[in-house]
């Protein structure tokens, strides 16, 4: 790709740990479907056999290949794996995302040429599903840094922690955040009275809650905060799965919250959901730029979030939602209870200053016109790549 074209169509691989329903690998999809309707060319790999997307993207026309490996067990075999794909494929780009990608990625390098490789952090802290420590993910991260064109991560909160514990150099850090399709989340009053009537709601306030059950996504705060609700008519909904359920669903008993909260598992109807909420709620201990929350804001929900990772980017506090401190079920509570109270038109107004205030600064095609430049820089004038750190513009 020569300095004339630098912004023309070219050919990117994007290497992910897994294809779930999760923010990052939602992302990943979401970028690769932006580029393929730019007339890129477009392979997705990922490390482990991915769960879903598959159809999706094999019907937009991009390759998705399996490097074959196991969930939590190292196999060398990969690199080679990868090595073949790279060189079959021959991309311009290779963008690898979330950690193990991003390592096996800059691995991979030291043995098969690549002319740019990204690789792009997506949480505050790279902990398993378990939680557990993280200090040794960002000793790997700072050894191998040289081995990346440019290393990019999801929002401030988090280029703060990654700068101050030496993962990575600032000046070979880049924010670049998650993008939105606000297209395609956008409300619609039809589809709210068809999604609340399958839903069986009635005339309950709908909170929805979107996330693995983790312990990053702190569950239990939301449901004590929930014990401490009284006088109003709600409805609690969680998306997701993962190896807490069934520890959630014994303390949402204990709480005498079976009638309140549902628990729903894995969704690919995540639009309905939202169009049948009135309000979204994200209790994390700790975040990076949450999809989910973006979503939510594209869908003119008000939000009630902690004060952990991105959420303060997304959400307005006082003016589209509010933000409370991580680990506080009072808090939490009384937030809550403050949207739920609220005149209609106040929620209204708070929920279209959500959506243009997403609209504005996260819409995919704004995300996507950067990426492309990080692409076009790291291409054209690799020996300038490692230039002053370029950070998404902040809030006023």
């Amino acid at each position: 790709m020569s300095s004339a074209s630098i912004h023309a169509p070219g050919k990117v691989l994007m290497l992910v740990t897994n294809l779930t329903f999760g923010g990052a690998e939602t992302q990943v999809v979401r970028l690769a479907s932006e580029f393929k309707d730019r007339k890129w060319e477009v392979c997705v790999v990922s490390m482990i056999n991915p769960e879903v997307w598959v159809e999706k993207l094999e019907q937009l026309g991009i390759e998705v290949h399996s490097l074959g490996m196991s969930r939590g067990m190292p196999d060398p075999r990969a690199v080679l794996r990868l090595r073949r794909i790279v060189k079959a494929f021959s991309p311009d780009v290779v963008h690898c995302h979330m950690f193990h990608a991003n390592i096996l990625g800059r691995i991979a390098r030291l043995f098969c040429p690549m002319s740019a490789l990204i690789c792009t952090v997506h949480n505050l802290r790279e902990t398993s599903e378990q939680g557990g420590p993280t200090a040794y993910k960002e000793l790997l991260y700072r050894l191998t840094d040289r081995l990346a064109s440019r290393t990019t991560i999801i929002c401030r909160a988090a280029f703060d922690r990654y700068v101050k514990v030496r993962a990575v150099p600032e000046a070979r850090l880049e924010m670049v955040p998650n993008g939105i399709d606000t297209d395609q989340f956008c409300p619609s009053e039809a589809r709210r009275q068809a999604a609340r009537a399958a839903l069986q709601v009635g005339s309950n306030f709908v909170w929805l809650a979107v996330g693995r059950l983790v312990k990053q996504k702190d569950y239990p705060t939301l449901l004590r905060a929930l014990a401490k609700l009284s006088g109003v008519n709600y409805l609690v909904l969680i998306a997701g799965s993962g190896p807490l359920e069934a520890e959630l669903r014994d303390e949402c008993s204990q709480l005498g919250l079976d009638e309140r909260v549902r628990f729903l598992g894995a969704r690919e109807d995540i639009g309905d959901l939202y169009n049948a909420a009135d309000g979204y709620v994200m209790s994390s201990e700790f975040e990076g730029f949450s999809m989910a929350l973006l979503e939510a804001a594209s869908m003119e929900l008000v939000t009630v979030a902690t004060d952990a990772g991105g959420n303060r980017e997304i959400v307005q506090h006082d003016v589209s939602g509010y933000i409370v401190p991580p680990q506080s079920p009072l808090h939490l509570a009384r937030a809550m209870f403050q949207v739920m109270t609220a005149l209609p038109q106040e929620r209204s107004e708070m929920g279209k200053a959500a959506r243009n205030y997403t609209s504005q600064r996260y819409r995919i095609s704004i995300v996507m016109n950067h990426w492309i430049d990080l692409y076009s820089r790291c291409l054209n004038k690799p020996q300038q790549a490692t230039g002053a750190s370029l950070c998404w513009p902040q809030s006023e």
